[in-house]
């Protein structure tokens, strides 16, 4: 599980900043109150909840109020990338995991990606502080083992829980001579109840019979129960002491082996082999310095080939020979170049070379070009949209005018809407009076004639209402009205047309303008080319770039040519001066290699009878000094072998492999003995097979228990009929049953009780087993480690008989952590954090936070702690937080984030 953003929304000193592109070892630097140890505390806080107010934890609230919380962007979960969030809400804080897949969960799915981890054990563990450092004199063996429980393996931790819940429970049901647990009191109970059930039926010789005989029974049972729990207990025991036996075999077989007792000086092979080794070279050097000795005693003066004036000459020129092979390389490079160049070349410019205001004629065409281009394509640009605009518009026209009227229609149409005003009054004024006259007409005249002239009358005034409400006049005046609107709107589109044609035609005159320039910067163009014999490509700037890349080689080329005039020149002429000297050889450098030789043995031969006489005195006083240290270290060795009374090497060396055989022994058997409880007790088991033949024996005896007792619950069943029948009615039958009950009471708090110290037996051994598989690899980590943090010098990591961690150093003297110095007290507590995480990295890669917990290390320590750390960064993301700016050279440069 690694961090790779941190969005603070508000905690302490920051509001809304974001930290981006986490790596796996990753330095967050800053000064003093920069916010570092703000951040580590918002990380504990956003996966493990808000400290409450009343906790040793500050919850760092913002001043102001304001938000409060934030996210942590957490890759290579069990779930892929997820999102914690937590803000302000309940005390812990409202969190909210956001998935891959969109989906969003809360505290329970956080739960499940840090696999039950909780704030105290992961701080105890991931989290480093300088204060935390200093308290490894503290720790005891209880406290390292209950944090091995705790994350070692998946749900030991409500092991631990359960078992102190069981011891909770036990104590609660029953104590010896207590009187408030609940056995205890029920015990009480029955008794004074069986008292008053025996006073009632001391008169039934029958019934007491039957009693008596219910008593047998019981006590029987509870005795074959008594004897089943044991065997139960036994069997158990058995199994433990079956499943230890291969480690009891080993440790009886070292137990032999480590008795024996043998004298062999500490370290005496290592310290026999340092003397042998030094003896040897002592001895070689001797040989070495006598044979110098005899070659200084024989050699004779030898007569020099050279002269003092010769030697000097040769020397002078031996001297500038450097200076000869350099020339003589550069000439090679500047002949290489030089035909590189000239194949380069493409053009000749030793007729005309460009004049110097070559490059400010192209600078000016290429501005005029490139400004001349981006007028023709805003020209271009603007001329297309006026026309596509001119084109719109024209097509508004056009559908206008299809559904405009003539001017004859319209004329026609505002005529035809007047005369209907004119006619419309008059019509309804008669239908009114006609309407009037037949009421008149049907009252006053009888028959059938009065009745039709009322219908004609009303037939002819609702005719002329209906028409009126057709109003067919304002259905006309509604078309004229659109007619008018259209018309309008078809005079502004072709005041808008001719603005277009306007501007399309000034633009087609600035486009005129525009190719008469192209024309002219084409013509500046050609005056370039014709002059330097090359055709125009397609970019003017790449031709022109061509040139004067040419012309640049070119002159380089002319500067090769005069360079390499010069270094011929010297190059002759030092070769001509070696020729005057007596040397052997074809070629320069074997010349020079000879002239070299003479000189070497003339200043030899020179200076070798000066220094003889100076070098024998040297050697006669080195090779007293190599006889005496010889004497010395024969004599050291034959006090080892005395030691080891030995009578040779040979002897000594086959001791001191029985003493490395034996201390190895002694390790394995400390080892092993910490794997065995004390509890366990193997004395009565002479060997496997009896430890054996026990438990099926045990198996067996409560194989037969099991068969008793199905018999005893038919005997009793038969026996509880006869005595029910005779305690039929009255007192003696309620004390009977009230005792009954009371001891059934008494006899299920008792199940109950086994069956709650069964429980507690299981979880002992389940614990017993986590600690010795866990317990043993945690300390040879820890050993291992602290071994690397302080360079070798310490080799054991162990826990004493009182339970308190000690130290062996790698001469065997053995420390407490407070006899230590502060650095190594502080290595010490890393290597015991480090085999912890290393124990438990399968199930909680969690990264690591260390906020600055190295002040105390020299740069030696420091430097192995990091490479530890780099070396851990491939399981556990390491997040750094420093106020030292040298820490950040064990970071590349984009993992140190730099704090303001």
């Amino acid at each position: 599980m690694k961090i790779i953003s941190v969005e603070i929304v508000g905690f302490g000193k920051w509001e809304n900043t974001t930290f981006d592109d986490f790596g796996d070892f990753q330095m967050i630097y800053g000064e003093n109150e920069a916010g570092k140890s703000t951040i580590m505390a918002f990380i504990h806080s956003i996966l493990f909840g808000f400290p409450a107010k009343q906790s040793s934890y500050l919850r760092m609230e913002p001043k102001n109020k304001g938000a409060y919380g934030g996210k942590l962007t957490l890759s290579e979960t069990r779930f892929g990338t997820v999102v914690i969030e937590r803000l302000r809400g309940k005390s812990a804080g409202d969190v909210t995991v956001h998935m891959e897949d969109g989906s969003r969960h809360g505290e329970e799915k956080l739960n499940e990606i840090l696999n039950g981890m909780d704030r105290r054990t992961y701080e105890a563990i991931f989290s480093f502080n300088i204060h935390g450092l200093q308290q490894i004199g503290q720790m005891k063996q209880e406290e390292f083992e209950k944090y091995l429980l705790a994350t070692g393996t998946a749900g030991s931790d409500r092991l631990l829980l359960m078992n102190e819940s069981l011891k909770k429970q036990l104590d609660d049901l029953f104590k010896p001579g207590g009187k408030k647990p609940v056995i205890n009191q029920a015990v009480e109970v029955a008794k004074k109840s069986r008292d008053a059930y025996l006073d009632s039926k001391e008169q039934n010789e029958k019934y007491a019979g039957l009693v008596s005989k219910m008593e047998r029974l019981e006590q029987q049972e509870a005795e074959r129960a008594g004897n089943k729990r044991a065997l139960q207990i036994e069997l158990a025991n058995l199994e433990r002491l079956k499943e230890k036996w291969p480690i009891y075999s080993e440790k009886k077989v070292l137990a032999k082996q480590i008795s024996q007792q043998m004298e062999f000086p500490p370290d005496g092979l290592a310290r026999f082999d340092q003397l042998e080794t030094r003896f040897n070279e002592r001895n070689h050097e001797q040989m070495q310095l006598e044979e110098r000795k005899k070659a200084l005693a024989e050699r004779n003066l030898v007569e020099n080939e050279l002269d003092a004036g010769l030697a000097g000459s040769i020397q002078e020129l031996l001297e500038s020979f450097r200076v000869y092979q350099d020339r003589a390389q550069q000439l090679k490079e500047q002949e290489t170049e030089s035909e590189l160049l000239a194949r380069q070349v493409g053009m000749d410019f030793s007729r005309k070379p460009l004049d110097a205001n070559f490059d400010e004629e192209i600078a000016q065409i290429s501005l005029a070009d490139r400004d001349l281009e981006r007028g023709e394509q805003e020209n271009r640009f603007a001329l297309e949209a006026e026309q596509k605009e001119e084109k719109r518009i024209q097509q508004e026209v056009d559908e206008l005018e299809g559904l405009l009227w003539t001017s004859e229609k319209t004329h026609e149409k505002e005529v035809e809407l007047k005369k209907e005003k004119k006619q419309s009054p008059y019509l309804l004024g008669g239908a009114v009076i006609l309407l009037i006259l037949g009421i008149s007409l049907a009252l006053f005249i009888p028959g059938f004639l009065g009745y039709i002239l009322l219908v004609m009358a009303l037939v002819l005034f609702l005719a002329g209402f209906f028409k009126k409400t057709e109003n067919t006049d304002e259905v006309a005046r509604i078309e004229l009205e659109e007619q008018r609107r259209y018309r309008a709107k078809w005079k502004e589109l072709l005041g808008k047309l001719d603005e277009v044609l306007m501007r399309i035609a000034s633009l087609e005159e600035t486009k005129a303008k525009l190719d008469q320039e192209r024309e002219r910067i084409e013509l500046e163009k050609a005056k370039l080319y014709e002059p330097l014999g090359l055709k125009q490509g397609i970019s003017f700037d790449a031709d022109m770039a061509f040139v004067k890349e040419s012309y640049t080689k070119w002159l380089r080329l002319q500067d090769l040519k005069e360079r390499r005039n010069v270094g011929r020149a010297f190059l002759k002429e030092w070769e001509e001066q070696l020729q005057r000297f007596p040397a052997e050889g074809d070629s320069t450098e074997e010349k020079v290699a000879s002239l070299r030789h003479k000189l070497r043995v003339y200043r030899e031969n020179a200076a070798s009878a000066a220094k003889n006489e100076e070098k024998m005195e040297q050697l006669d006083g080195q090779l007293d000094l190599a006889k005496r240290d010889l004497r010395k270290m024969r004599e050291e060795m034959d006090a080892l072998l005395a030691a080891a009374q030995a009578n040779s090497e040979l002897e000594f060396r086959e001791l001191g492999l029985r003493d490395k055989e034996l201390r190895a022994a002694r390790e394995r058997f400390t080892l092993l003995s910490a794997q065995l409880p004390e509890t366990l007790d193997f004395s009565a088991y002479p060997d496997f097979e009896a430890l054996k033949e026990a438990e099926l024996k045990c198996k067996e005896e409560l194989t037969a228990m099991d068969a008793a007792q199905a018999e005893f619950e038919r005997v009793r069943a038969e026996t509880r009929h006869e005595i029910a029948i005779l305690e039929e009615g009255g007192t003696f039958s309620y004390l009977t049953q009230e005792y009954y009950l009371k001891r059934d009471r008494v006899r299920e708090l008792a199940d109950e009780w086994m069956t709650l110290k069964l429980a507690e037996e299981l979880t002992n051994r389940t614990v017993a087993h986590l600690q010795e598989t866990k317990f043993p690899k945690a300390l040879e980590l820890a050993t291992f480690y602290f071994g690397k943090l302080t360079g070798g010098r310490y080799t054991r990591v162990s826990f004493n008989d009182a339970k308190r961690i000690e130290v062996k150093r790698s001469d065997f003297v053995v420390f407490k952590p407070e006899e230590l110095s502060q650095a190594t007290k502080e290595q010490l507590y890393l290597a015991i954090r480090l085999a912890l995480i290393e124990i438990i990295a399968e199930d909680f890669p969690f990264p690591i936070l260390i906020d600055d917990g190295f002040v105390n290390f020299d740069a030696e320590r420091l430097d192995l702690l990091m490479q530890l750390l780099k070396y851990r960064k491939d399981e556990n993301q390491v997040i750094f937080f420093s106020c030292h700016k040298e820490t950040s050279k064990y970071f590349s440069d984009n993992r140190v984030l730099v704090l303001y």
